[in-house]
């Protein structure tokens, strides 16, 4: 099971972006999340992490929209940060710095006048402390956001949604088309839920996540649940 957990998010990787573009869900919190950035009001050349970034869907859109900031983008999985890179250099982007390692080993990260984490931290092995140090490493007045996957993943009722989501939107001939890339999905999903039920990924529920940020010295700005009741997202500040 340790090779497995080890290799699921290079797995990922190859149909990540196929699930970002195909959920609608996903594709509503990539919009929320912007619009929150935008109403927060970047300060000119802030300095933005993006933690367990992936792929770049988040921290790539971050560096194109706001040029004089310098982003980083932070991801153990070498394979997500591959893609992450390529979209970069098709961008032409040069305010993105990309670190192929975990949160946990970067003691040295600081001073960030945005962090965000995005469907991540539930896959930390110490979350709860992990927010502590995201806390450490926000300037002060700086903000946090999060969307966590809290609920412990229903696959039957995620293929359901897609399949319809998808015929809604793209037809029936382009959904099928797709069958082998869902099939792969699906794996990866059941393996992210079997760590979820056997206590390796947190699940937790919105107000654990919420205290739990309090806690941790955030104050909360906004918050609510969203990805179909399984995710909770919160925009904070450092109290």
């Amino acid at each position: 099971m340790k090779n497995q957990k080890n290799n699921l998010w290079g797995d990922y990787s190859q149909v990540y972006d196929f699930m970002a573009y195909h959920n609608s869900e996903y594709q509503e919190i990539i919009e929320i999340i912007f619009r929150t950035i935008k109403n927060l009001g970047i300060p000119n050349k802030a300095r933005i992490l993006d933690i367990g970034a992936g792929t770049g869907n988040f921290s790539i859109r971050i560096a194109e929209s706001y040029k004089s900031c310098q982003i980083v983008h932070l991801e153990p999985d070498s394979k997500m940060i591959e893609i992450a890179k390529i979209k970069a250099y098709h961008k032409g982007l040069n305010n993105i710095n990309f670190i192929n390692s975990s949160f946990a080993n970067e003691i040295e990260l600081e001073d960030f006048d945005l962090i965000l984490c995005i469907h991540a931290l539930y896959t930390f092995p110490f979350p709860k402390t992990s927010l502590l140090d995201i806390n450490r490493i926000t300037n002060k007045d700086g903000k946090f956001i999060i969307c966590d996957i809290g609920r412990v993943l229903d696959l039957l009722d995620w293929s359901l949604f897609l399949f319809k989501d998808n015929i809604k939107r793209n037809g029936i001939f382009s959904t099928l088309s797709n069958t082998l890339k869902s099939f792969k999905l699906a794996f990866n999903n059941r393996i992210i839920r079997n760590n979820q039920k056997r206590g390796v990924y947190w699940v937790h529920s919105h107000s654990e996540l919420k205290s739990s940020l309090i806690n941790a010295g955030f104050n909360i700005l906004h918050d609510s649940i969203v990805y179909r009741g399984y995710s909770d997202f919160f925009v904070c500040e450092k109290k």
